[in-house]
């Protein structure tokens, strides 16, 4: 109950749009336009690899968040665009308490991803970047949901999103999982991801499972309460021990903490 009420709020609170921020991050001969969370958006997510496959962790406010990420990254026809999700928005793994990794979104053919680019990309990244505010537009994410079709093969035919599929990659490079994929994958797996805020125990759909390979580079695998309880975790972190008068608990809040 506590999660679906949690989960309501976050939706009530994205509902004219995701806010996030938008740096413009040159390099030599290239510039980037990197998406990052504001510190307000309270969705957490963490990362692991297991069994060669690199697992990007959630629930279902975190799949609510990145579901519209990937829906409107695929919508983007400029070049440079790219997600990413680092920071105070990175929790260790509930499983072995690792740190996660930073992870990158990006659409194929629009954005560079090759090692050399992604490289100094995060050099750059470590220094200050221009930036604003903006709020992220899902434009027809709403009418798709109902498209099972457009779910299962990207609104086209069944060779060419298999032929898309094909060119799915999840891969570590730069410090960085990166998740490239053509525009019209990006949308079908974002309607996975949304999807997954209906389940209320564990999920999971792959990511760039190829036919010449026995298993998937990726998947993304949905846990209840993973943003709630890190929540809770960094709250008892910075607030310290509690003093003897203190005899209620503190709801949750975000922290702002520097990003790493």
């Amino acid at each position: 109950m506590i999660e679906q009420n949690e989960h309501a709020e976050s939706q009530r609170a994205h509902a004219k749009g995701l806010k996030v921020h938008v740096r413009l991050v040159s390099i030599p001969g290239y510039d980037y336009r990197v998406v990052t969370l504001r510190s307000a958006t309270t969705a957490r997510f963490s990362t692991n690899h297991f069994h060669d496959t690199w697992h990007l962790l959630t629930d279902r406010g975190g799949a609510f968040v990145l579901g519209r990420l990937l829906w409107g990254l695929s919508l983007k026809r400029s070049y440079g665009w790219a997600v990413l999700v680092e920071g105070v928005h990175l929790v260790p793994t509930p499983f072995e308490a690792d740190p996660a990794l930073p992870f990158l979104i990006a659409p194929q053919g629009l954005t560079r991803v090759d090692k050399d680019g992604l490289e100094a990309l995060v050099k750059r990244l470590r220094k200050p970047t221009s930036g604003a505010t903006v709020r992220w537009h899902t434009s027809g994410l709403p009418d798709a949901r109902a498209d099972t079709e457009g779910r299962r093969w990207g609104g086209r035919d069944w060779r060419t999103w298999q032929e898309q599929r094909e060119r799915e990659q999840v891969r570590r490079v730069a410090g960085l999982i990166c998740y490239s994929a053509p525009p019209d994958v990006l949308r079908a797996r974002a309607l996975e991801v949304d999807a997954m805020q209906k389940c209320t125990g564990t999920t999971y759909t792959y990511l760039a499972e190829h036919s010449r390979s026995h298993h998937a580079q990726g998947e993304n695998r949905g846990l209840r309460g993973l943003s709630r309880h890190a929540l809770q975790r960094q709250s008892r972190a910075t607030r310290g021990p509690r003093r003897r008068h203190d005899t209620h608990e503190r709801c949750p809040t975000p922290i702002d903490l520097p990003r790493g």
